[in-house]
């Protein structure tokens, strides 16, 4: 698979959902935040990681790429010579990404979810006084 047809077969699956694509990332917006998918690719292989999260639209805080971030724990390694288990990967990881994103909506939907984080420590210290946590 090609850089290109990764890029592709995300978009294919992001674009019905509300995200529009720029470069490598995928954003869909609501009135509280932006969903954001990214595509990053490996400075030393062919490998792509996926990171994910949100920002939230009232904090003006663009020192970061995302507010809330997360990075999915598989890499999309381009250099798989089956396709089959090379779709399957990719797919798999689009509808896991999907559907954590999914649920998240408003900023009471992300203080919902910082509940399920191991630490806060992960948040940058002004999210967390955006959203209010200690």
């Amino acid at each position: 698979m090609k850089t290109k047809e990764l890029k592709l077969k995300f978009d294919q699956s992001l674009k019905p959902l509300g995200y529009k694509k720029k470069g490598n990332k995928w954003s869909a917006v609501t009135k509280d935040l932006t969903k954001i998918i990214e595509l990053q690719k490996s400075s030393y292989s062919n490998l792509y990681y996926v990171n994910y999260g949100v920002n939230l639209n009232g904090l003006d805080y663009k020192e970061i790429l995302l507010h809330v971030f997360g990075r999915h724990s598989n890499t999309l390694n381009l250099e798989i010579t089956d396709d089959e288990t090379l779709n399957r990967l990719v797919n798999e990881t689009i509808v896991q990404i999907i559907n954590k994103l999914a649920p998240l909506n408003t900023v009471e939907d992300v203080i919902s979810y910082t509940k399920t984080l191991p630490t806060l420590n992960i948040l940058p210290l002004r999210v967390k006084e955006f959203l209010n946590l200690k």
